[in-house]
């Protein structure tokens, strides 16, 4: 089984380095209850991640989510997850950005994440994201 998922996972790493950005644009990120587009993903760890948004999110509020995920990369079309909002803020002429917490990890939740992290090259700048997001706690 594991040699199996590092199968999967090394062919996710050949997505060529301009496909990888254009299949992340199209990452939306949605309220589960309500339908509601909530923005587009532009960071993700195994403990969170950050949208951005064309309006705030409300601070320590929990969302239950549905990521679309790219559909020849993926089995399933959407990653389902709950997250709390742990900032949010003005991104200039863009609208927000958000950063989430993640309030629960599953084995398929923690695996739909990891191959997106190497499949969009995330590594690079999950140690970041993780910084800020600790930040925020200390602050709180």
């Amino acid at each position: 089984m594991q040699g199996n998922t590092m199968a999967r996972q090394k062919n996710l790493n050949h997505v060529p380095r301009q496909d990888r950005n254009r299949l992340l644009e199209g990452l939306e990120v949605y309220d589960y209850d309500n339908g509601e587009l909530l923005g587009y993903l532009v960071e993700i760890s195994h403990q969170g991640m950050q949208l951005n948004s064309r309006r705030a999110m409300i601070p320590a509020r929990r969302y239950r989510m549905r990521i679309k995920l790219p559909p020849d990369h993926f089995p399933s079309p959407e990653l389902h997850c709950t997250a709390v909002t742990r900032w949010s803020q003005p991104a200039g002429s863009e609208g927000f950005q958000a950063g989430f917490a993640l309030a629960e990890s599953s084995t398929e939740i923690l695996d739909t994440i990891c191959k997106l992290i190497n499949m969009f090259g995330f590594q690079e700048r999950e140690t970041r994201f993780l910084a800020t997001l600790q930040e925020f706690d200390r602050r709180c």
